[in-house]
């Protein structure tokens, strides 16, 4: 791609092999948020690019967060569906995806928002759960749920013509052999 001058392919190749690179990551179901972040960024670059840049991308990221585990691929199926229902189906001229990460001293607090179409909160409340058509936001509720208990499922607000918020939050210590 860069001998035939196809700058744009060669961005997207890639992109998709840090994606792929850290999706995979050895097999392992937790990864480090630093490195679900690069995942997304990655993830992110191939949507811009076949959306030729019509929305734009606002991180809010702590990079004191970097180095906690978090489960891996949590946040890709909740900015695909970001895009998809929200902005993709809006026909609003500035279309922005807010990516927030945060901590206090107990917890970390992420959330996926974007002012795409949004819907009705009846329907937003029942995204995580098994009254959805779809199953990428409902697998990453049940996988937090597992691991961490009922109290940190998503939480989805929406409103009609504003957008749609997706956030959740997960325990920094969590048990096990490494947490004394």
């Amino acid at each position: 791609a860069i001998e035939a001058e196809e700058p744009e392919i060669s961005e997207v190749t890639l992109a998709l092999s840090t994606f792929y690179r850290t999706s995979l990551n050895r097999g392992e179901t937790m990864t480090t948020m630093e490195s679900e972040l690069n995942n997304i960024k990655a993830y992110l670059q191939i949507q811009l690019i076949m959306h030729d840049d019509n929305f734009k991308v606002i991180e809010d990221v702590d990079s004191n967060t970097f180095s906690y585990q978090v489960p891996k691929l949590m946040l890709q199926p909740l900015v695909e569906n970001a895009i998809e229902h929200g902005l993709d189906t809006s026909e609003k001229e500035e279309k922005s995806l807010w990516i927030t990460i945060s901590q206090d001293e107990d917890t970390l607090y992420l959330s996926v928002r974007d002012n795409g179409t949004g819907m009705k909160q009846e329907k937003a409340e029942q995204i995580a759960t098994y009254h959805s058509k779809g199953y990428g936001v409902r697998n990453v509720n049940d996988r937090i749920v597992l691991l961490y208990g009922e109290e940190y499922g998503l939480r989805v607000t929406s409103s009609e013509g504003e957008g749609t918020c997706v956030e959740f939050r997960i325990p920094k210590d969590t048990g096990g052999c490494n947490s004394w």
